[in-house]
């Protein structure tokens, strides 16, 4: 069984990564809406619904630039608005998340614009929007230990100014009566990097959401939703890799569950690309040393990642060594031969495949049969298992029918027939 409290609080670790001025934003924000929570008697709420909402209610940020999320966290520029609805977008269509989407929806609306509306905003809603700019507050003003008390005095004046415009009356003195006067909360908001799940869920007394293999798996798309959004050039990405690995796993006589770890895998494997600037991802043309150094680094933090999560050692291992190779060439851990087994082999086959029938800024999609003979040029070579890429290349009509099916479902940018 997998914790899909714990999934969540680890996989938002990488849309945290994306501006390093707000590392930590998403956890923060948990954090402080949680404290508001605990503190705010008979409430209604459940305490996963909170920190589920606050972890995710960025989510629809992963498509900017480094810059934009500086200046939409400071400031919320109108134009930024709409990472609201796209976060609401995403996470509607996932059985264990929908519920989420209206309190992702309007988590920035002010209190008194709230008020005109012709429905009822969620109070996570709320709860958001004060947690956030509490968050956001803190940071600007507290860059080092010795400024807690500064941090601490410009959230509080940030509150008292905002009182009953864009913050709920009730919740901003439920934070100035009950909150503000407590020292731990200020030192946890600076050291927010030292909290981690076990101490989350004691403190604040969080049920766990458990899903079996087969209800993580018709879950993990929405997590390669938010990977894959990071560019507009890898949109399909992750689909690709997850159900062609799936395929390919079935025909070679793996297991269900075997295959329902490739599938899971593929859909997680560039969790850590997100950490790579959307600027690099989209040049169009040859990147210098250091931005083929920043990208080499993003299965570590796929791996970083997914270790944390319980029960997820067996799919780290998988998603994060598909850009190894089998004569020791790739990265970042160099593993060779026997040291990857058959299913990160098969994975790395499916990334390259996935990769060259996808449109990229510097080539156009190349078509099955050109992609078929860059794999068997590698295994030739020694970077892939020839005996893999052999039996791959006899399902090539196969390939062709779940790609040109993907395509069409996902309206990806593919050279299929």
């Amino acid at each position: 069984m997998y914790n899909l409290n714990e999934i969540v609080f680890s996989i938002t670790r990488a849309v945290d990564g994306i501006n390093p001025k707000f590392d930590f934003h998403s956890r923060m924000v948990a954090y402080t809406a949680l404290t508001i929570f605990s503190k705010w008697e008979n409430n209604g709420l459940k305490a996963e619904d909170v920190l589920l909402s606050a972890l995710l209610h960025d989510i629809g940020v992963v498509r900017l630039k480094q810059k934009e999320v500086t200046s939409f966290l400071e400031t919320i520029p109108k134009k930024y608005y709409d990472h609201e609805q796209a976060g609401a977008k995403i996470v509607q269509k996932y059985k264990y998340l929908s519920h989420l989407a209206e309190s992702i929806n309007f988590h920035h609306l002010s209190w008194s614009n709230a008020k005109s509306l012709d429905r009822e905003v969620p109070v996570i809603s709320h709860i958001i929007n004060l947690s956030d700019r509490i968050s956001v507050n803190f940071v600007i003003n507290c860059s080092n230990y010795y400024d807690i008390k500064e941090g601490k005095k410009a959230v509080i004046d940030l509150i008292k100014n905002n009182r009953g415009t864009n913050f709920s009356p009730e919740l901003a003195d439920l934070f100035l009566d009950k909150i503000q006067n407590y020292e731990e909360f200020w030192l946890n908001l600076f050291f927010i990097r030292d909290l981690d799940f076990k101490t989350l869920v004691r403190t604040f007394f969080i049920n766990p959401i458990y899903l079996d293999e087969v209800e993580l798996k018709e879950t993990v798309p929405f997590f390669g939703e938010i990977i894959d959004s990071h560019s507009s050039f890898t949109k399909c990405h992750s689909v690709f890799v997850a159900k062609v690995a799936y395929l390919i796993g079935d025909y070679l006589g793996l297991s269900e569950h075997e295959k329902n770890l490739l599938y899971i895998s593929g859909y997680l494997h560039d969790l850590g690309k997100i950490f790579v600037p959307v600027e690099i991802l989209e040049k169009r043309g040859p990147l210098d040393k250091e931005e083929r150094e920043i990208i080499s680094l993003h299965p570590f933090f796929t791996r970083k990642i997914l270790n944390n999560i319980s029960d997820f050692q067996e799919i780290a291992d998988i998603a994060s060594n598909h850009h190894e190779r089998i004569d020791g060439s790739g990265y970042p851990r160099s593993l060779k031969g026997d040291e990857i087994s058959i299913s990160s082999k098969i994975l790395m086959i499916c990334d390259i495949l996935a990769s060259f029938l996808e449109k990229r800024p510097y080539r156009s999609a190349l078509s099955l049969e050109e992609t078929i003979e860059i794999l068997m040029d590698s295994a030739n070579n020694g970077k892939l298992d020839r005996g893999l890429v052999d039996k791959i290349s006899k399902i090539k009509q196969d390939l062709r029918e779940l790609i040109n099916k993907i395509s069409r479902e996902y309206y990806c940018e593919v050279q299929y027939e």
